[in-house]
């Protein structure tokens, strides 16, 4: 497995040698040309892990003032401290094996978005949640590995990665794969509705369906996401943005995985954004842990040509639940195994080798 994060991680950098400090102001500049609000009421995405002396220290911008270890917690935005706490037990993970801590900077862009401004992606090393496929932004591990909540949705305890894979594990091994109920089932809420509208339209769909079962009631009829391994497929789709921090959970349910990938294309521009990727990405490929379906997304165009999509992936969806299960019994047992094996000593490794590429790098 670290052999593949390697090899990811070195293809990446090939693309940097030295990098200019003056891109990422330009960056900044066009960021809040984009809207004036935008200085006075959000976070600046742009925030500095800074590695020093064998500690971690943040940096991170909020209408001007500059945010620290100190008083992360006025910012509300609870992924900047999880991700801070991912790279300070990779420190503690590589003081163990006397491994050396090296100094450097790592530049992420905490959204669920990527800093869409004039290739930045090849000119600076900028680390994202997930990315289009043709980008050259540098996944990091999302913050649901740090803290993951199944009790409450976004609120309750925490747990990491190792812990939520126990509980999802626990509850799938108790369930038969012939014992689960024979539907395509996906439970979220209405995050699609101001772009590809796959979620909005598969449940109006789904109301005359007898094998789909997509419920957009996450916010008030929450269930916990353990219990989705009842269902014998699972489906992954789409929200605000093209990818989901739920994929990596459902290979550990052991039932037939879907995801519905977006390639999105502005009809103005014609500038091609490929299907997204994260960090799961890496270890999980499509006809060998999932089955993938392809949605063609059009900006500034017809609405109706997103139902019609839609009703293409529905006929998917139907040749699927058609087909003998059987013949994706090895798909569920490669998905199940690629990502129960990956632990939380692989994440901490893979970002560990992070930073040593990082180091390397001349920023001028």
């Amino acid at each position: 497995m670290q052999n593949v994060f390697i090899k990811y991680i070195n293809n990446c950098y090939s693309k940097y040698d030295v990098v200019k400090f003056d891109d990422l102001d330009k960056l900044k500049k066009s960021y809040y040309q984009t809207s004036k609000t935008q200085k006075l009421l959000f976070l600046y995405p742009l925030v500095k892990y800074i590695v020093r002396d064998d500690q971690v220290y943040v940096e991170a911008e909020l209408a001007d003032i500059i945010y620290n270890n100190d008083n992360l917690n006025q910012i509300k935005d609870n992924r900047i401290a999880q991700v801070l706490s991912m790279i300070q037990k990779t420190l503690l993970w590589a003081k163990k094996l006397n491994k050396p801590i090296v100094q450097t900077t790592l530049y992420f862009w905490i959204s669920d978005r990527i800093p869409w401004y004039s290739d930045i992606d090849i000119k600076f090393p900028i680390y994202v949640f997930a990315t289009p496929k043709n980008k050259n932004f540098i996944l990091f591990p999302d913050n649901s590995f740090e803290c993951m909540t199944i009790d409450e949705k976004y609120n309750g305890s925490c747990y990491d990665w190792e812990q939520t894979k126990a509980i999802i594990i626990n509850k799938s091994n108790k369930v038969k794969f012939m014992e689960k109920t024979n539907k395509i089932f996906f439970k979220g809420t209405s995050t699609s509705s101001k772009n590809t509208q796959i979620r909005e339209n598969l449940y109006t769909l789904s109301k005359s369906s007898k094998y789909l079962d997509i419920r957009l009631d996450g916010w008030y009829a929450y269930i916990g996401m353990d219990n989705f391994c009842e269902y014998k497929f699972l489906l992954n789709l789409p929200g605000n943005y093209p990818w989901s921090n739920r994929f990596k959970y459902l290979f550990l349910m052991k039932s037939i995985v879907i995801n519905v990938d977006v390639e999105s294309e502005d009809m103005k521009t014609h500038i091609i954004d490929q299907e997204w990727i994260s960090f799961i990405n890496i270890i999980v490929k499509p006809d060998t842990h999932y089955i993938n379906l392809k949605f063609k997304y059009y900006y500034n165009n017809d609405k109706n040509k997103n139902y019609e999509q839609c009703i293409e992936i529905l006929n998917q969806l139907e040749d699927i639940y058609k087909s003998n299960t059987e013949k994706y019994t090895n798909m569920i047992e490669n998905g199940y195994h690629a990502v129960s094996e990956l632990t939380n000593n692989n994440i901490y490794e893979y970002i560990y080798e992070c930073m040593i590429k990082n180091s390397s790098i001349k920023f001028i």
